[in-house]
């Protein structure tokens, strides 16, 4: 992070959209999707929503893969973990049509 005093702040939402925002534009990437969901809640709250946008992200875009945090979220950060397992579990509903998902 390029200005630590955002660490911690209700700003730091806004800059970690910016920086995906930027790598992407970087890469190549046109579209970026940003959800808004509660942080620190990923693991628990709004499960069933999440794991319908991912599935309608996966069902619009047709990826022949996925990447996603491993089981222990890099570092056992809970909304990590909470993207694992909902991305995942999203993965594995599509069946025969999921694209391979990698961590």
């Amino acid at each position: 992070m390029s200005d630590q005093s955002l660490v911690g702040t209700s700003k730091l939402g806004y800059v970690r959209s910016d920086e995906l925002q930027a790598a992407a534009r970087t890469l190549g990437i046109a579209d970026v999707l940003i959800y808004d969901h509660p942080d620190g809640d990923l693991r628990w709250a709004d499960v069933p929503e999440l794991h319908n946008e991912i599935v309608a992200a996966i069902e619009h875009y047709r990826p022949d893969g996925v990447i996603t945090f491993a089981e222990d979220g890099l570092y056992w950060h809970l909304d990590h973990i909470g993207v694992h397992e909902r991305t995942y579990t999203a993965v594995r509903s599509l069946g025969a049509d999921a694209p391979r998902c990698t961590t």
